[in-house]
């Protein structure tokens, strides 16, 4: 599926958690900002809404962006001053060039 590096218009932040030790000897996960990107944000349609809530709940964007090794579904994205929690990634034809991520947007 070819796509134009043109539909690549929003600045999005990506975010890796990191898990840490407090005082208390609890493991405590906080976030470290890894990478600003390039990416196309999307909010679902209220058709794709419903059909994306049959499979999981409260799925709100569609992120495009390049391909990166690094990303999973553990990180997050802030656009706009809005945190999106990636609920999966996929790699766009297995090819190496294209992730579609499917988020949701925290309350």
């Amino acid at each position: 599926m070819g796509r134009a590096a043109g539909i690549l218009k929003h600045r999005v932040e990506l975010w890796q958690p990191v898990t840490s030790t407090n005082t208390y000897g609890e493991d405590e996960i906080t976030h470290k900002r890894i990478d600003t990107v390039y990416a196309q944000v999307q909010p679902l349609s209220g058709r794709e809404r419903f059909y994306a809530q049959q499979v999981s709940a409260e799925i709100t964007h569609r992120v495009t962006m390049r391909y990166r090794s690094d990303v999973d579904s553990s990180w997050r994205l802030v656009f706009k001053n809005r945190t999106l929690n990636i609920d999966s990634v996929i790699n766009i034809d297995e090819a190496n060039r294209w992730l579609e991520l499917v988020c949701k947007e925290e309350a």
